[in-house]
């Protein structure tokens, strides 16, 4: 009979239909979309916020590659980080930062601990939290003007009138070009009337606004067409995004609209969902395979409370990039959720099949 103390057992792996190269590429063409979104409304700023983050990551990949007599640029990790880490930064900001950040992910944060694959945290979150921490008043500054940093701003101040939807609150204060009301009808009249509703005039203005904001953001159609790339291509964890994305929908239409002053219930999602980079945290963060639980049950149970956490931050706290604070909060505890999976869940099943 088998010994139980003689068993060694693997950590669980996870299967995709495309290798991590592919992943890496096509999750590098869904940012790089966004980005030249937000560069086209911006003539060029976004472009070189990019740019400046591509040179620090691949400067700080080539230096660890030259410290170890091996090229590993292939992979093209290093690329798609400071595309990541470029959605979350404000398009005004001052590229050294992103550089900065760039270089502080791939160094640090990806092969302090032993490279792609061994990071237990992602690298472009870590790059973010570094910019966020390290200059958080060139941070704010860079986003003061934006529609982001106003509907914080009101909500912590509880001023204007009560139940003022977000957009509501940014148009009765000079936000928005103006631009989308032909967009905006034109929906109204074929969408949204299949399910007997329209949205209100000139809501899209506040998602193709000229300004300041985060690039996520400002490249929101950019980005939902590459979501749709990297569904088709299965390079995503398409289940999990899903899942995230419901549960935030639900606790932002129940409780969205109380720091507005309006009542349970009638919470603004598309608001909650298409700004403040959550859809591109859905996406690309709470999702990452790397950093993240293996089993079904550990994974639903870590976007569910990156979900609760994102609501909380943007509407309890009133922090513009809820969902990457809320991102940061799961993925500090990701080796607690990968203990508990091998000793509980694992071990146990392993032993008991053995048995």
């Amino acid at each position: 009979m088998l010994s139980r103390d003689l068993l060694v057992f693997q950590r669980p792996l996870l299967n995709f239909a495309r290798s991590t190269n592919e992943r890496m590429i096509l999750v590098g063409v869904c940012a790089a979309l966004a980005i030249v979104q937000s560069a086209w409304l911006d003539k060029g700023a976004s472009l070189f916020v990019a740019l400046a983050a591509v040179i620090g990551a691949l400067g700080a990949e080539l230096w660890f590659n030259w410290r170890r007599g091996r090229l590993c640029l292939y992979d093209g990790s290093a690329v798609v980080t400071a595309l990541t880490l470029t959605l979350f930064l404000p398009n005004t900001i001052n590229p050294l930062f992103a550089a900065a950040g760039a270089m502080f992910a791939v160094a640090v944060v990806k092969q302090g601990f032993g490279g792609l694959g061994a990071n237990w945290f992602n690298p472009a979150l870590g790059g973010w939290l570094f910019i966020r921490f390290s200059w958080p008043q060139a941070f704010n500054a860079a986003l003061q003007s934006s529609p982001l940093a106003f509907i914080s701003s009101w909500i912590r101040e509880n001023a204007g009138a009560p139940f003022a939807s977000p957009v509501t609150i940014l148009n009765k204060n000079g936000f928005g070009t103006q631009n989308g009301d032909a967009i905006t009808s034109f929906l109204n009249k074929t969408l949204f009337s299949l399910f007997n509703t329209e949205i209100p005039a000139a809501y899209l203005d506040f998602f193709i606004d000229p300004g300041a904001g985060l690039i996520a953001d400002r490249g929101l159609f950019a980005l939902l067409f590459g979501s749709v790339i990297m569904i088709g291509a299965m390079a995503g964890r398409a289940a999990l995004s899903a899942v995230y994305v419901g549960v935030l929908l639900v606790i932002t239409r129940l409780a969205g609209a109380l720091p507005f002053g309006g009542p349970p219930g009638a919470g603004d999602m598309i608001y909650g969902l298409f700004s403040g980079g959550t859809l591109a945290a859905a996406l690309i963060l709470v999702v990452e395979p790397a950093s993240g639980p293996k089993s079904s049950f550990g994974k639903g149970v870590y976007v569910c409370l990156a979900a609760l956490f994102t609501f909380l931050f943007r509407y309890g706290k009133a922090e513009a990039c809820g969902a990457l604070f809320a991102a940061a909060v799961v993925n500090i505890f990701a080796p607690v959720f990968r203990l508990a999976e091998e000793r509980w869940y694992y071990e146990r099943n392993a032993v008991r099949s053995l048995w």
